[in-house]
Parts: structure tokens; C-alpha cells; sequence
């Protein structure tokens, strides 16, 4: 059977239409099998992989330690180190009074507590509370309380009641005492 020109035209045509199908069908197949070849791969290495998978977490520890100078009944030095991990902000509370027979503080009122002059970086708020403004490192320490040594009273015994929280977030000791020790002004 012989084909004129037309025919022959027609069937060329038909034969270059079909090649772009096939083309495109190729490209698409040889995705799909890169596909599940990935999707496999991946899947028989985390089946394959052994042990168990430990995350490690570390929270955060506060804890504080008061250390004083006194000696022949002059308080010379009352410094808090944060003995944690994380930094904190410190408050400190002073509490004067006199032993009674049995051992026990009965709290007194002295003057020489009243007015005290106090560090760098030290604030005496509303509250009765002593306030550190800046956080304290890990480890770290605050100056002294006590900008100039007090004399106590024949008898007289300071206790110091501290504690600290951490510094982060910002508002942990707003929320837990109240105050932003960072906001204090007016220490020396």
C-alpha cells in the first residue's frame, strides 16, 4: 500500500505528538520510583538502627550560701554566693534579737540595724527585704550587704534569712515576690 504525501504528512505528525507523551510518562515513572526508593531507604535505616534514644535534660538549680565576718560582736561583711547552676536574683532579710535561756532567738528591735549602710548594688525596699539589683551568676557572689561594719549589743545576734529565684525568666521574681529587683533604684 502506498501512502501519498498527505497521509505520509499525517503519520509523522502523529508519530512526534506521541513522543512528548512518552517522554513525559518516562520522566514521571522514574520520579515516582526515585521516590519510593528514598521512602524506603529511609525507612529500613531507622527500623535497622539500634538503642534507645535518650534525650538529656538538665534543669536549672538554685541554691545560695550566706557567708558573714564577725568577730568580737562587730558584723563586718554578710556576702551571698549562688552556689547554682543558673543566674539569680538575691533578697536578704535581717533578723536581730537576743538568745533567750532556752536557746531560742526572741526578736528585739535594735538601732544599729536601722539605717544600715549598704553596698554597691544592695536596695532596702518597702517590704523589710534587702535586695541585690543585678542578677547573680552561677557560682558568682554579691558584694557585701554591709557598706560599713555595726557594732551589736552585748548579747545581740543577727540572723540572715536569704533567698533567691531564678533570673529567668524576667518576670520569675516579679510573680513570686512582688518585685523586680532589676527596677530597684536608689542603691549606693
Amino acid at each position: 500500500m502506498k501512502m501519498n504525501r498527505k497521509e505520509a504528512g499525517a503519520m509523522e505528525q502523529n508519530r512526534n505528538q506521541k513522543q512528548p507523551r512518552k517522554r513525559a510518562l518516562g520522566i514521571i515513572v522514574a520520579l515516582v520510583l526515585l521516590l519510593c526508593v528514598s521512602v524506603g531507604g529511609s525507612l529500613a535505616y531507622l527500623v535497622a538502627t539500634d538503642g534507645p534514644i535518650t534525650n538529656i535534660f538538665s534543669p536549672a538549680t538554685t541554691a545560695i550560701r550566706v557567708d558573714e565576718t564577725c568577730a568580737d560582736n562587730v558584723e563586718s561583711s554578710i556576702v551571698v554566693t549562688n552556689t547554682g547552676n543558673t543566674a539569680v536574683y538575691i533578697r536578704v532579710a535581717l533578723v536581730s534579737g537576743t538568745e533567750n535561756a532556752e536557746g531560742n532567738l526572741v526578736v528585739d528591735f535594735y538601732e544599729n540595724l536601722n539605717n544600715l549602710t549598704l553596698s554597691s548594688g544592695w536596695v532596702q525596699h518597702t517590704d523589710g527585704y534587702y535586695y541585690y539589683t543585678s542578677p547573680v551568676a552561677a557560682y558568682g557572689s554579691t558584694n557585701s550587704l554591709l557598706g560599713s561594719s555595726v557594732t551589736l549589743a552585748e548579747g545581740q545576734t543577727i540572723t540572715v534569712l536569704a533567698q533567691c529565684i531564678q533570673s529567668e525568666p524576667s518576670n520569675a521574681a516579679v510573680e513570686a515576690w512582688g518585685v523586680d529587683p532589676a527596677g530597684l533604684k536608689g542603691g549606693n
